[in-house]
C-alpha cells in the first residue's frame, strides 16, 4: 500500500510540478493564495508541459523506426520541450507582473487617515482640516439641529467628533462632527439661572434651546410673568437642554 502512494504522488510530482512551481511563484509576487492570477500562472506553464510530454514519447518511438520527415517534425516539437518550457516560463512571467499589479489594485485596502482632533476649535478649521486628511463632514448643532447656520462659522465651537479623534478610517470617509455657538455654550455651562418673577421678554434666551413655554392664569402676577421653570434653579445643565417655562397669561 505504502508502494502505491509512493508510486502516486511521484506521479503526480512529476505531471503536475510546472503548475506547482507557477502557483508558488505567483504568490511569492504577491499574487492571492487563492486567486485568478494564480491559477492562471500554474496553467500557462503545466498546459504545454503536458502536451510536450506525448509528443516525446512519439518523438522517440518514431526515431526507432526512421520515419524520417515525420520524426523530424516530432523530433523538433518534441525534443526540444525544454525551450518549450522556457517560452512559457517567460509567457507565465509577463503575465505575473501583469496580474500582481492588477491585483495590487484591486485587493489592495484603500488608504487610511487618522481622525484629527480640533474639539474646542472654531468650525472655521473644518475646510481646511478636511481638505488635508481628505475627509467628508456631517456637522449637526446639538442645541438647535443645524437651524443656527445662519451665523458665522467663527461663532460655533466643535464639541464631539465621532469616530473619536485618533482612530484610523479609510480617506474619504464621513465622520460626524458635533458643535454648538459660543453662546449656548456660554448658557449651558452655569447652573440653570433663577428665571421666576422675571418678564420673560427681557430674558435673552440667545443660544438657548427652543423653549416649551405654557400659560397659566394668575392675577397676581402680570402678563408673561415667570412663574415656574424646569430644570430648577441651580441645578447643572446638558449641552441642549430644552427649557420649560410657565409663564402668567
Amino acid at each position: 500500500m505504502a508502494a502505491v502512494l509512493v508510486a502516486l504522488t511521484l506521479a503526480y510530482l512529476v505531471l503536475a510540478w510546472p503548475y506547482l512551481l507557477g502557483t508558488w511563484a505567483a504568490v511569492r509576487f504577491g499574487a492571492g493564495p487563492h486567486s485568478t492570477v494564480r491559477s492562471l500562472v500554474g496553467w500557462v506553464l503545466e498546459i504545454p508541459y503536458l502536451v510536450c510530454l506525448p509528443i516525446t514519447w512519439i518523438a522517440s518511438s518514431r526515431q526507432k523506426n526512421k520515419h524520417e520527415p515525420l520524426t523530424a517534425a516530432l523530433n523538433w516539437a518534441g525534443l526540444g520541450t525544454p525551450a518549450w518550457i522556457l517560452v512559457c516560463g517567460l509567457t507565465g512571467l509577463t503575465a505575473l507582473i501583469f496580474g500582481s499589479n492588477t491585483t495590487s489594485h484591486v485587493d489592495a485596502d484603500p488608504p487610511t487617515v487618522v481622525v484629527p482632533d480640533f474639539v474646542g476649535q472654531t468650525t472655521r478649521v473644518l475646510n481646511l482640516a478636511m481638505m488635508q486628511t481628505h475627509l467628508q463632514a456631517n456637522v449637526n448643532d446639538v442645541v438647535f439641529a443645524g437651524s443656527g447656520w445662519e451665523l458665522d462659522p467663527a461663532d460655533y465651537v466643535v464639541t464631539g467628533i465621532s469616530p473619536k479623534p485618533g482612530s484610523r478610517i479609510a480617506s474619504g470617509s464621513t465622520i460626524t462632527i458635533s458643535c454648538a455657538s459660543k453662546e449656548s455654550l456660554a448658557f449651558y455651562q452655569k447652573p440653570m439661572p433663577d428665571l421666576r418673577g422675571r418678564d420673560s421678554s427681557d430674558i435673552n434666551f440667545d443660544g438657548v434651546a427652543p423653549t416649551d413655554v405654557t400659560y397659566q392664569p394668575d392675577r397676581g402676577q402680570p402678563y408673561g410673568t415667570i412663574i415656574d421653570q424646569a430644570p430648577q434653579p441651580g441645578a447643572a445643565l446638558v449641552l441642549g437642554q430644552r427649557i420649560a417655562l410657565t409663564e402668567s397669561g
